[in-house]
């Protein structure tokens, strides 16, 4: 008769199942990967052209507001100037803001901006009415559509970055308007000269409303950016 050896048999079975937990742990990895580049290339198409206009647009605008700030400090004196190149300073840094958040997410979606190229800035006659004129236009334009298309789409980071995008236009454009109206009836009292901004989603505040967190996302005032 046969001695069965049942060490050996014991050992063998563990080899067994050992062998089947890498199988499935392998099969696991193997699904998630494929999966995940799935995902990638298959990106929402909406979304990914909508984050890319999006992240030209902003760059854009914060040099273009950056050089108004500089062009009118440098070619007017008194407290208008100070006042409405200190707006377009600030505005030049949410936009900053907006354009990286915009950048971080479209990197994550597996794709990439578009290449940039600086804009050509006329400095050949800095004008205060031109310059505000210009920023109104464009803080006019909401990313409503571009929100809707990021919900369609389900891609949630992007909503949130499109509808904070468009309360903080909203906002911005409140100031600009301000200062348009400070033009007209050349009362500059109401220009403020200091301006609070959310270093993490690029909300903007004055002195008189600036909040002990930011009512977007939530950063402690603590990590504003100081802008006078």
């Amino acid at each position: 008769m046969k001695l069965i050896n049942f060490p050996s048999l014991v050992t063998q079975k563990l080899r067994v199942t050992f062998l089947i937990i890498v199988i499935i742990i392998c099969t696991f990895v193997f699904i998630n990967v494929f999966s995940e580049s799935l995902r990638l290339n298959t990106a929402p198409p909406k979304t990914k052209a909508n984050l890319k206009v999006s992240i030209k647009g902003e760059k854009t605008n914060s040099i273009k507001y950056s050089s108004y700030s500089s062009l009118l400090l440098s070619s007017f004196r008194g407290n208008l100037a100070s006042g409405i190149a200190v707006l377009f300073k600030a505005v030049s840094v949410s936009d900053s803001i907006l354009s990286a958040g915009f950048t971080t997410i479209i990197y994550n979606l597996g794709d990439s901006p578009d290449a940039f190229t600086n804009p050509i800035i006329d400095s050949s006659n800095p004008n205060f009415n031109n310059y505000v004129n210009d920023a109104i236009s464009n803080d006019d334009l909401t990313y409503d559509s571009y929100e809707t298309d990021a919900r369609d789409e389900n891609v949630t980071v992007a909503v949130t970055a499109f509808g904070s995008a468009s309360e903080i236009r909203a906002k911005r454009l409140n100031f600009f308007q301000n200062a348009l109206s400070a033009l007209n009836s050349k009362d500059y009292s109401g220009v403020a000269t200091e301006y609070f901004i959310c270093s993490k989603c690029g909300n903007i505040y004055t002195l008189s409303n600036v909040p002990g967190v930011c009512d977007i996302c939530g950063m402690s005032k603590i990590r504003f950016i100081t802008i006078k």
